[in-house]
């Protein structure tokens, strides 16, 4: 039905709308009746065939094209190389990228900035900081202008140190701050998304001194914050218990109009238990409700587990059967919590007294949740369980006799 169609442009243009929609058969089925049309494909027509091919995990096929396409006499370029190679980066397949890259520069084709980040940001996903550095200045020996990107990949290289000592984390730290001297002699200006990044290593590898600094001199530069900057700030607060800081941090979003996420939420509910407040954590996850803000499930467990390791068991239980109603199932370690707490509290309250009462109801609630929404539980869990009722039943007949 296209056999009229004798234009390039219109095949390429067909090609491009299949590719959107995923149609890989579509796809290679106009590259096959292009060229059974007797026209010549291009770069771009290729390109567009092997960049539907790896979106849809069809690596080898896309290998199997670039090969085709040079039998065929067309010269891959770097579109073609950076596709393949962020593919097979993306996939943990940093062999098969790294030999792409190295088939490139035999091929004659100039890598560009974005194909040197792509191979930096695969090194930093594997922890690879050394590679990725050499080829940073691989990358600036070759005349290729660093970009905020590439700065951006070298920094997440220094958020894991190789080894969790303090020599190491403080190395990674001094990396990744020092590479604001080297935006600036590259005159790269670093940007909000540079500064997140610096304040995660900072966290992760330094003080709430470092943390802090490093807040000033972006404030001082003019570099806005936004959600994600105060998301940080505030897991820093959440590692080292520190309710004024998580204040003041909600303190300044409200001032600069910036609402807190689901991230933030949950990073302030880690404060208020590492502070020994859960009853406030527990009270975060109804401004989230108000909010229209669905907690993570993390969120929950870090709100379970205070209340539960801090003798508020039947708020523990609340918290817990609440989460249905929000289609989400309670984890087996959210169970364990408060049934262990049940279980504690049981010992040390008087026996024939109401609160003994409402702690057997809420491990049965707890237990009745859990087996509907599919929760596996221990054969120790059920026990626990079932010495809790045992003298639950107990108690109901003192009374009775009393």
């Amino acid at each position: 039905p296209y056999a009229g169609m004798a234009s390039l442009q219109t095949y390429g243009s067909l090609m491009k709308g299949w590719s959107q929609k995923g149609d890989v058969e579509r796809v290679m089925g106009y590259l096959n009746m292009l060229k059974d049309g007797g026209f010549r494909p291009d770069a771009h027509i290729y390109n567009t065939a092997i960049s539907c091919l790896l979106q849809n995990k069809a690596t080898d096929r896309a290998v199997g094209v670039m090969r085709a396409m040079q039998e065929d006499g067309v010269q891959p370029d770097v579109v073609t190389f950076s596709t393949l190679i962020k593919s097979f980066g993306e996939d943990g397949k940093m062999d098969r990228a790294l030999e792409v890259f190295r088939t490139m520069q035999e091929a004659g084709v100039m890598p560009d900035a974005r194909t040197f980040n792509i191979v930096i940001d695969s090194f930093g996903k594997r922890g690879e900081r050394e590679e990725a550095f050499e080829l940073f200045w691989r990358m600036r020996q070759e005349g290729v202008r660093p970009t905020p990107h590439t700065y951006g990949a070298l920094i997440k290289c220094c958020m894991r140190p190789s080894k969790d000592t303090p020599s190491e984390r403080q190395q990674c730290l001094s990396l990744a701050l020092q590479l604001l001297d080297q935006m600036a002699e590259d005159e790269v200006r670093p940007n909000t998304v540079i500064y997140n990044s610096l304040l995660a290593v900072c966290v992760r590898n330094g003080s709430p001194t470092d943390v802090s600094n490093l807040k000033e001199e972006m404030m001082a530069k003019g570099i806005s914050l936004d959600t994600f900057t105060f998301g940080t700030l505030m897991s820093c607060a959440a590692k080292h218990a520190s309710l004024p800081l998580a204040l003041s941090l909600l303190q300044e979003m409200k001032e600069s109009k910036v609402k807190p996420n689901e991230k933030i939420y949950a990073a302030l509910a880690k404060v208020y238990v590492g502070c020994r407040q859960s009853m406030k954590a527990k009270v975060l996850l109804s401004e989230m409700d108000a909010e229209g803000i669905r907690p993570l499930a993390h969120t929950f467990l870090t709100v379970i587990e205070g209340l539960a390791s801090q003798r508020h068991v039947e708020q523990a239980g609340q918290v817990l059967l609440s989460m249905p109603n929000l289609a989400m199932s309670p984890s087996p370690r959210m169970v364990e919590s408060v049934m262990n707490a049940c279980a504690s509290a049981y010992q040390l309250t008087e026996p024939g007294g109401e609160r003994r009462k409402m702690l057997s109801e809420t491990a049965w609630s707890v237990y009745r949740c859990a087996v509907e929404s599919s929760v596996r539980l221990s054969g120790e869990l059920l026990l626990l369980l079932l010495s809790i009722l045992i003298r639950a039943v107990r108690d109901a007949r003192v009374t009775e006799l009393a």
